[in-house]
C-alpha cells in the first residue's frame, strides 16, 4: 500500500489510520482489533519473510494471546475454512491492539488505554474522547497519536487535529541512531512501530482487520484510508426499529449497591447509563433504607417497566410499557431524591424521554426517608451500566453541588 501517492482530485497527502471515539462518560472493557503481522519472525507471507533486523521476537504477551484465541474461534467456524488455508489472513499469526476506557475517581479524568502484542508497555492518555492513531505520512513511517477536538453538531460532526501525544520519541531515535550498526528492531519496538506490522506490503494490497468488541464497551472505531475526508467523523449505523443485535452479547447482568447517604439531609442526583442484552427477563433499581429494604422500586420486565414503593404514598405513573431489556440498547437514567420527592427520568433509543415522581404522604412535611441515615441505591438485572454511577448532592450551607462516583 502507498499512501503517499496523490489519488485524482486529492489535493494534500494524507495517511492510513484508526480513529477511537469514546462518547460522553461511556465505558470500554475491551475493544480487540487482530491483525496478520508483517514482522512477526514465523509468518510467511506470500513467500516472504521479514528480514532478520526488522522482525519481532515471537514472544506472546496476553493481547497476542487474545489474538490467537480469537483466531481458532474464528477457524473453527465453518464458514471461515477457506480463510485459513495456507496463504490466507487466518492462516498467520495475528497481532493485535486493546483499547479499553477506565473513570479514574481521583483525578476526575476518563482514560483511553492502549495495549499491543508488539510491546509490552500500555499507552494511556488522559480525558481525550477522540483519538487518531495515525500510521504514517510522506515524511516518515513512524505511528503517531493524535488527540482530536470536536467541533460542529447533530449531522455535521467534524474534528480537528490537536498537539501530537508523544510516547517513543527516545526509543525512535535511539533506533535510527544505531541502524546502521545493524540495530534490531524488536528492541526498540513500541507503539511508533505499529503501522509497520499492520499494514500489508504493496503486493499484498489488501489489509485485514477482525475486530472483537467487550460486551460492556461502547467505543466507536474506523479505519481511515488516505483517501477519506481528513476533518468528518464518518456516520455510525442506526437501530432497526431501535433494536440491535450482537450475536456474543445476547445477556447482560450486573449486581451493584451504592451509598447515597442521608436523603432527607442532602438532596441527591443519581446519574447512569444502561445497556441491556437481547435475551433480558427482569432487572431492578431499588433505593433501600438501612436494612436495605426497598423503599422505591424500579421493576424491569420483558415487556414493561413497573413502579412500586413500600410506603404511604403514589407514583404518577404505574408502568412504562417497553421491551428495553430484550432491545439491545442504552437507556440514560436520572434519579432525583430529597426528603419532598423522588423522581425518575428514563431516556433510550426506543423510549424517549419518560420521566416519572414519587410524592409521599404528606409530602411538604419534608420527612420522605427521615429515619433513614445511610440510604443506598442497588441496580441489578439483565443489563449493565456502560457508565459510571455518578453520585451528586447538594450542600444547602454554601449551595454548591459535590459529586462523587461509586
Amino acid at each position: 500500500m502507498d499512501q503517499c501517492m496523490s489519488r485524482p482530485g486529492q489535493k494534500g497527502h494524507a495517511s492510513y489510520g484508526l480513529i477511537i471515539y469514546r462518547k460522553g462518560n461511556i465505558l470500554c472493557d475491551s475493544l480487540l482489533i487482530c491483525y496478520p503481522s508483517q514482522l512477526n519472525g514465523n509468518n510467511t507471507i506470500d513467500g516472504t519473510i521479514t528480514s532478520i533486523p526488522y522482525r519481532l521476537r515471537a514472544k506472546k504477551n496476553n493481547v497476542t494471546k487474545e489474538c490467537e484465541q480469537k483466531q481458532k474461534d474464528f477457524c473453527n467456524y465453518p464458514k471461515n475454512k477457506h480463510l485459513c488455508s495456507v496463504g490466507h489472513p487466518a492462516s498467520i499469526i495475528w497481532h493485535g491492539i486493546m483499547i479499553s476506557s477506565e473513570y479514574l475517581n481521583e483525578i476526575k479524568a476518563f482514560n483511553i488505554n492502549i495495549s499491543l502484542s508488539i510491546t509490552d508497555q500500555t499507552y494511556t492518555l488522559n480525558n481525550f474522547s477522540l483519538l487518531n492513531i495515525e500510521f504514517g505520512r510522506k515524511e516518515d513511517i513512524f505511528t503517531r497519536l493524535y488527540p482530536l477536538q470536536i467541533i460542529g453538531v447533530k449531522d455535521k460532526l467534524k474534528y480537528k487535529k490537536l498537539e501530537e501525544h508523544k510516547f517513543d520519541d527516545d526509543l525512535v531515535e535511539e533506533f535510527m541512531a544505531n541502524i546502521e550498526k545493524g540495530a534490531y528492531l524488536h528492541k526498540y519496538a513500541g507503539i511508533w512501530t505499529l503501522g509497520l506490522d499492520m499494514l500489508p506490503s504493496s503486493a499484498q494490497r489488501f489489509l485485514h482487520l477482525f475486530v472483537y468488541r467487550g460486551c460492556a464497551c461502547k467505543v466507536e472505531a474506523w479505519f481511515k484510508n488516505p483517501t477519506t475526508k481528513g476533518s468528518m467523523l464518518p456516520k455510525t449505523s442506526d437501530p432497526v426499529e431501535g433494536k440491535f443485535t450482537v450475536k456474543d452479547c445476547l445477556e447482560r447482568s450486573t449486581d451493584q449497591k451504592h451509598s447515597l447517604g442521608n436523603i432527607n439531609k442532602e438532596e441527591k442526583k443519581v446519574n447512569f447509563a444502561l445497556w441491556s442484552g437481547n435475551k433480558g427477563e427482569s432487572g431492578r433499581i431499588e433505593i433501600l433504607d438501612d436494612y436495605e429494604n426497598a423503599v422505591l422500586g424500579i421493576y424491569f420486565y420483558q415487556n414493561t417497566i413497573n413502579f412500586r414503593n413500600a410506603g404511604n404514598g403514589t407514583w404518577r405513573e404505574k408502568y412504562l410499557d417497553t421491551d428495553f431489556l430484550v432491545a439491545g440498547t442504552l437507556m440514560n437514567v436520572t434519579i432525583y431524591l430529597s426528603k419532598y420527592s423522588a423522581s425518575i427520568s428514563l431516556n433510550s433509543e426506543i423510549t424517549k424521554y419518560f420521566n416519572n415522581t414519587f410524592w409521599p404522604l404528606n409530602w411538604w412535611n419534608g420527612r420522605f426517608m427521615k429515619q433513614t441515615k445511610i440510604a443506598k441505591i442497588k441496580i441489578k438485572g439483565d443489563f449493565i451500566t456502560i457508565t459510571p454511577v455518578f453520585i451528586n448532592y447538594l450542600d444547602e450551607v454554601n449551595g454548591t453541588k459535590v459529586g462523587f462516583i461509586l
